[in-house]
């Protein structure tokens, strides 16, 4: 109060900053007052020398105004804004203010050792709990889906065993791509942190997955010029115009606008929409981590402003790719009812004949023969084949061959003309690459640029 008295005589009886001042232990704590009007805020900033300050305690009230009256004492400065404090009483303020429940047990006092005992007695309990229901509902899991697997019959071939290789190895390396390209993207990240925050490690793992998928690139790009099977392949996932009917049609029936399904047949526009994305990722990914690697011999014939623009293309083209495939890939071998929890094709290469029907209806398929050079098989149904108003004996081994004839001239046609427009297409590319280098590489060019 005689702080008071001193500052209305001085004229400053409504300064709450000069009282604040005027108190020793305030100064000490730094404490500084913001006042608009009637509304008062005071401020106690971070210091080092307050942290695990046993005088902090004063905080809460007390009677020794030179410690812990400031606030007692200054809450009477202005009858409007008066400050209220919860003066606690002996055994709160003798209590410790920094309790670390990490180091108690090497404490003297029995609190400490109580909250540290208690403490791992929770983190037994949390993590002995949830981890037994986490491991019991896990081996629940598998099991069901081990007697789901046992049970079904698969009796359609929907994948050779060639196709599942290829489809396994580009898998994997999509998925290492992914993890390393964003721990390379993000390095202070918990994914760069997983893998033992080594930049050389994810440099050299990202190289290395790069590299394979490529190979599976090639790989299935012989298959499919090579083989009857991948001829067949490729020409059942060109795009063709009832594709664009059937995702009318589709949009129609998920609105409720009509009650049919498009019927689709061995490939419909949701595969075909994946397999032709990973084929233009596959390029795009490729072409851009090359230059991105090689970035020194590339500014030899390019500006290094191209560098930059791959590694934009192959940042965001990676952000495209796995959320096509987490979006859209995942749902159909994975989260759809009807396959749920994997469409064991990419396993096996079989599936039900009830998915087979519902799925893809005008997919053809009869009884299989013992396993002969066309690719049938012995355990159960080939895909391709017609069942309704079969053939039987001699008429139908020669009814066999010749659509096997004749199929086999189609195909052979049909690669023909889409390996010629392929071959056409990567030509004019080159060409037009070699004509830009040339020209920005060339002595004219250089000189009319210096002129310039």
């Amino acid at each position: 109060m005689k702080i008071l008295a001193e500052l209305r005589e001085q004229g400053r009886g409504q300064d709450m900053q000069a009282l604040v001042e005027h108190l020793p232990y305030a100064r000490f704590l730094g404490i500084s007052v913001d006042r608009k009007g009637n509304e008062i805020t005071t401020i106690l900033p971070f210091s080092d020398h307050l942290v695990g300050n046993v005088r902090l305690r004063a905080l809460h009230g007390g009677d020794d105004v030179r410690q812990g009256g400031f606030l007692a004492g200054g809450g009477h400065a202005h009858d409007k804004a008066a400050i209220q404090i919860h003066r606690p009483g002996e055994k709160f303020a003798a209590g410790k203010i920094h309790v670390d429940l990490t180091t108690g047990q090497a404490g003297t006092e029995l609190s400490d050792q109580i909250n540290w005992w208690v403490r791992r007695i929770y983190l037994v309990l949390i993590f002995g709990t949830i981890g037994g229901m986490f491991i019991h509902n896990l081996l629940l899991f598998l099991r069901k889906v081990a007697a789901r697997y046992r049970v079904a019959v698969r009796p359609v071939m929907r994948m050779s065993r060639a196709q599942r290789w290829q489809h396994f190895a580009l898998a994997a390396s999509f998925i290492i791509l992914a993890i390393t390209g964003f721990a390379l993207k993000f390095p202070d990240s918990w994914l760069a942190r997983v893998m033992g925050s080594s930049e050389p490690f994810r440099r050299w793992t990202h190289r290395i997955a790069g590299i394979v998928l490529l190979l599976v690139g090639l790989w299935h790009l012989i298959y499919l010029l090579s083989s009857k099977e991948g001829r067949r392949l490729v020409l059942d996932l060109f795009p063709v115009k009832k594709d664009l009917a059937d995702v009318g049609c589709q949009i129609r029936y998920l609105l409720g606008w009509s009650p049919e399904k498009p019927k689709i047949g061995r490939f419909g526009y949701a595969e075909k929409m994946v397999y032709w994305a990973v084929v233009w990722g596959t390029i795009i990914m490729g072409a851009s981590g090359l230059m991105i690697w090689f970035k020194m011999d590339v500014t030899r014939f390019l500006p290094r402003w191209a560098v930059d623009v791959c590694t934009t293309i192959h940042y965001y083209e990676a952000i495209l790719a796995c959320l096509a495939i987490v979006v859209w890939h995942f749902y159909h071998v994975i989260f759809d009812p009807d396959v749920y929890p994997l469409n064991w094709a990419c396993w096996n290469g079989k599936v039900t004949k009830h998915w087979q029907e519902e799925e893809h209806p005008l997919e053809q398929a009869t009884l299989a023969v013992p396993t002969n050079h066309r690719g049938d098989t012995a355990h159960g149904l080939r895909v391709g084949a017609c069942h309704d108003d079969a053939p039987t004996g001699r008429h139908q081994a020669s009814s066999n061959q010749h659509q096997a004839t004749s199929r086999d001239s189609c195909d052979k046609a049909n690669v023909c003309w889409y390996t010629c427009i392929a071959i056409r297409s990567t030509w004019r590319f080159s060409a037009s690459v070699s004509l830009l280098a040339f020209f920005r590489l060339s002595p004219l060019t250089r000189r009319t640029q210096a002129g310039s």
